[in-house]
Parts: structure tokens; C-alpha cells; sequence
């Protein structure tokens, strides 16, 4: 990935700095995110919508199969090669080398079920060239049901510049599938690509209206139109206005790569920037000084400690009462759905798709709009009545750390500015409510069908569903709320004890490499001091660059 201030020359920079300052661990680790950096832009709609035939014509030829099963089929990632691979990959690695037949007939040796698969394919296509960041992304198609939403959603949503969302004219308008999963894209607020495919099967001046018809579902879903809609025929090779359309969200790569990878540069700038100012000893420190600084620290971490454990308690506070809120969230949309469930119990029709979209949106606005605040705002509070650190990292109103001055005594902010900003970017792990929401669609069957489906008694169904199988599904997700909830608390309080351990570990190997500085001569500690003031401007010049 190329930005503006991340050249070849100041990543070299970077690197070089890491040879005297900060953590070397984490640097790597950042320059390993930002060069496997990628834009995934998954392609999203119902069976046999013709996304597959779309990336065909796109691609020039019949690469991927197009009458596949929608259970067994897989996600295929699509993005530029200078040779062409066709992998099968698992959240471990590679499995295996695939050939293009296993491709087409679906033939993947897989072993192990319980891990997530995709095929992941780079290719040396002029088009994909243009895009080197993007990562086209063809998804298994559904006709109903939460699996493939839930790997459209969860799989992607936290790499994704936008979804492309694709709608057969033959269709005429959106499946409720559909309006589903762009409910739960308005919450992460992803931008949204329309593709009309098959327009061929529609009059030529129908499709004007469809367009229009189509559009404006979407918008009235997402509360915002489309960033671009386009309609096209793959099969009659008509697909003018895809090239122009991936290239938009290609355009966003800048701005997704600063928010991820970029911010961690920054960070770990900040904290070598910290390190030299310690170093140039601008308290003027003398030798004792120092060493009476540096035997504090181990006791004013004992302390901090102490306080992080208060914090961590009162975050704990936070999570019965939110997943409380979710799971009266939870009830209110099952209950809004009552007259579609109900349908769907007696006429056997997509209930796992409405109770898991439901159950999945109430989840996510609950950590969204009140989880996510809550904790930011505890957060923040023991800050401000924290007084070890009291100004090194300014919390602005976007969340993001920014330096204000050039003390070390950030030991508590700098965990404090970080545990925020990943706080906000954490994605739920709703696989549990994956995993039992099969479950509850056979509950639903068993129960309404055999009592209700003959009788054809709409009301007593009705009350059946309202008053025991909602309350049934409502029993069986509160345990998986709370540990959902739970999980990301606990990753809050780890983000906050391991950031604030390692920069008071900095700031003690600082204070130690002083020492040693101010036992030597005066003309070595000058060229020394030379040395550090130099390294400075390159490190604030650096951030300087990042921010502009």
C-alpha cells in the first residue's frame, strides 16, 4: 500500500528508529499489516443473481463456476497477480494449490470443518492492475436463511471499503433477505454498490423504472443512496460502468488504510517521540535523579494497577446492564416480526433468516449505541481523575491520541488513548448466534407446525409464537449476549494493561540509557544529544506528514 507520507524512504525511516526507540515487535508486526494491506469489496445477493457470470465477463473468461451449490460453495477472492495461484485457504493459511477444474466443480479437499475456508485467486488481469489494493469478492448466493449472511457480514464487514450489492432485473425489486442485510451494513454505515444484472431480460425502456424502483429500496433501507448503480447484461459482455465502480471504492483505500494500519504507525510513533525526549533529558536530570525516576516506576505501576483494577470493575458493571438493553432490544424486533413469523412457522418459509437478521440487529445496535459509549465514556472519566498522567495524550472528540506535549508522564493515557480507539473498531463475534439459530428454526417447526399448520388457527399461532417461542429464543441468546459482551470487555481491559505495562517499560529503558548517557564524557554526550535531536525531527516530521 502507498499513501502520501508512507514512502519507501520513511518506512526505511521508521525502521531505523526501531534500531534505538520503541518496540520493535510491534513495528513489525504494523509493517506486516501494511504490506498484506487489502480492500475487500464482497459481492453480495441472492442464488443464481449472476454475480459469478459478472466477474466472468469482468475477467475475460470462465474462471468461476456458475451452477454451483449455494451450501457447499465457497467465498472466492479475486485480486492482481503478476502469475496466477488458485488457493485454498483456511483462517490458519494455505491448504492447498488448486487447479482450475477443482475450481469449476467445486472440488476442495477440505479436512477440517470447523475452521472458515475461501479460495483466494491472484491473477495478471490488466483491469485488476489498476486496483492493486482491491480484493473482488465473489460470495456464496442465498435464497433465504442467516449462514451466508452471517459470512457475508462477519467475515468482511472490518476489511471492506464497500459492498456491492447484486439484484437481478428478473427480480424487479429486493428479496427481504436482501433488505435484511443492508439493515445490518447501516449499523457498521458501509457503503453500498448497486449492480442490476440480467437486464437483458427485461424491455430496454423497462429498465429505467427498475432502476429507479431498485435504487430507491436500497436508499429507503439504508437511510442513504447507493454510491454508484449501474445496470448491465453479463452474459450479452455488456458490464460498462463495473470497472468505473470498483475503481470508486479502490479510491477509498487511503482513507480505510489510515484508520487501520496508518493509526498504528502513528501510535507507535508517539511512543519513540516519547522515548527521545526522555533521552534528551529536557528536566535536566542529573545522574541520581534519574535513577530515583526510574526506581519509582515499578511503584507508581503497582499503583496504576491498583486503579486499572477499579477500571476493570466498573467496565464489568457496564456489561449486565447493556445486555439487559439488548436483550429487551432483542424482544422488541422479534416482536415486530410477529406476523412474519408467524407466517413462516405455519408455511414453513425463512424463519431462521427473520429471528437470526433480527437477533443480529438488535445485538449490534445495542454495542454500537450503547455498549461502545458506555465504555468510552468510563474510560475517559478515570482518566480525567487520574492524576499520574494528566497530559501527555489529548482524547479528542474523534477518539483519536494526539500528542500535547513532550513529557514522558503518559504512561496511563497513552493505554487509555489506545483501548478507546480499538474499542471502537472491535467487531462482535456473532458465530454463537449462528451456531443456535438453526436450532431455533427447528423449534418453530416442531412446535407450530404440527399444532397449528392443519387447523390453519392464524390467532392461536399467533399467540403461541408471542407467547412461548419468542420468550424459548429469548432464553436461549441472553447466555450468548453476555459472552459476547463479556469477551469485549475483556479485551478492553487486556488492550489497557498491555499498553500501559509496555510504556512503562519504555519509559524505564529510557531512563536507563540515560543514566549510561549521563556517565559519559561531555563531548560524547553532546554528539549523543546531537543524535537524538535528529531522530526527533524525523519522528515529528513523520507524524507530521501522517496527519496532514
Amino acid at each position: 500500500m502507498e499513501i502520501s507520507w508512507l514512502t519507501p524512504q520513511s518506512l526505511s525511516q521508521i525502521q531505523r528508529l526501531t534500531q534505538y526507540y520503541g518496540s520493535e515487535e510491534q513495528l513489525n508486526a504494523i509493517i506486516t499489516a501494511h504490506n498484506e494491506f487489502k480492500v475487500r469489496l464482497p459481492l453480495v445477493g441472492a442464488f443464481s443473481a449472476g454475480k459469478s457470470t459478472l466477474l466472468n465477463a469482468f475477467l475475460g473468461e470462465k474462471l468461476l463456476a456458475v451452477q454451483v451449490n449455494p451450501e457447499t460453495c465457497l467465498a472466492t477472492e479475486i485480486h492482481y497477480g503478476a502469475t496466477e495461484t488458485i488457493q485454498l485457504m483456511n483462517e490458519v493459511g494455505v491448504v492447498c494449490q488448486l487447479s482450475r477444474e477443482q475450481l469449476k466443480n467445486q472440488e476442495f479437499p477440505i479436512k477440517n470443518n470447523e475452521l472458515t475456508h475461501w479460495v483466494d485467486i491472484a491473477i495478471p488481469h490488466s483491469e485488476l492492475q489498476k486496483v492493486p489494493e482491491l480484493v473482488l469478492v465473489d460470495m456464496p448466493g442465498w435464497e433465504s436463511g442467516i449462514a451466508q449472511h452471517g459470512q457475508a457480514i462477519d467475515g468482511y464487514v472490518n476489511r471492506s471499503g464497500a459492498y456491492c450489492l447484486v439484484v437481478s432485473a428478473e427480480e424487479g425489486d429486493l428479496r427481504e433477505s436482501l433488505k435484511r442485510l443492508l439493515a445490518e451494513l447501516k449499523i457498521y454505515q458501509m457503503p453500498v454498490v448497486l449492480i442490476i444484472t440480467k437486464c437483458d431480460k427485461r424491455l430496454p425502456e423497462d429498465i429505467p423504472a427498475l432502476k429507479e424502483k431498485i435504487t430507491q429500496s436500497v436508499t429507503d433501507v439504508l437511510g442513504e443512496a447507493p454510491i454508484d448503480v449501474i445496470t448491465i447484461a453479463a452474459r450479452k459482455k455488456n458490464i460498462t460502468g463495473f470497472s468505473p465502480a470498483i475503481e470508486l471504492v479502490n479510491g477509498k483505500a487511503d482513507v480505510i488504510y489510515k484508520n487501520s494500519v496508518g493509526t498504528q504507525f502513528v501510535n507507535w510513533l508517539n511512543s519513540a517521540a516519547q522515548q527521545i525526549n526522555v533521552l534528551l533529558n529536557q528536566d535536566n536530570l542529573t545522574l541520581e535523579q534519574s535513577r530515583q525516576e526510574c526506581a519509582q516506576i515499578p511503584e507508581e505501576l503497582a499503583a496504576l494497577k491498583v486503579q486499572l483494577q477499579q477500571l476493570a470493575q466498573q467496565i464489568d458493571e457496564i456489561v449486565p446492564i447493556c445486555s439487559d438493553a439488548i436483550n429487551r432490544n432483542m424482544q422488541s424486533a422479534l416482536a415486530s416480526q410477529l406476523d412474519s413469523l408467524t407466517r413462516s412457522a405455519l408455511r414453513g418459509g425463512d424463519i431462521d433468516g427473520i429471528v437470526g437478521s433480527a437477533l443480529r440487529q438488535a445485538f449490534l445496535s445495542g454495542v454500537e449505541q450503547d455498549f461502545k459509549p458506555r465504555i468510552t465514556r468510563t474510560i475517559k472519566a478515570f482518566q480525567n481523575i487520574n492524576d499520574l498522567a494528566p497530559s501527555a495524550i489529548n482524547i479528542q472528540s474523534d477518539f483519536q491520541a494526539s500528542a500535547q506535549g513532550e513529557s514522558y508522564s503518559g504512561i496511563f493515557n497513552q493505554g487509555v488513548a489506545l483501548a478507546i480507539a480499538k474499542v471502537l473498531s472491535l467487531i462482535p463475534v456473532l458465530k454463537p448466534f449462528s451456531l443456535i439459530i438453526h436450532g431455533l428454526a427447528s423449534i418453530f417447526m416442531s412446535n407450530t407446525e404440527q399444532q397449528y399448520r392443519q387447523e390453519q388457527q392464524q390467532e392461536e399461532a399467533k399467540q403461541y409464537v408471542l407467547n412461548t417461542l419468542i420468550p424459548q429464543i429469548l432464553n436461549q441468546t441472553q447466555s450468548t449476549v453476555s459472552n459476547n459482551l463479556n469477551q469485549l470487555a475483556d479485551q478492553i481491559k487486556q488492550e489497557l494493561n498491555q499498553e500501559t505495562e509496555r510504556n512503562a517499560a519504555e519509559k524505564q529503558r529510557a531512563l536507563e540509557t540515560l543514566q549510561q548517557n549521563l556517565q559519559k564524557n561531555e563531548a560524547e554526550y553532546q554528539a549523543q544529544c546531537q543524535q537524538y535531536n535528529e531522530d526527533l525531527v524525523i519522528a515529528t516530521d513523520l507524524l507530521a506528514q501522517s496527519k496532514g
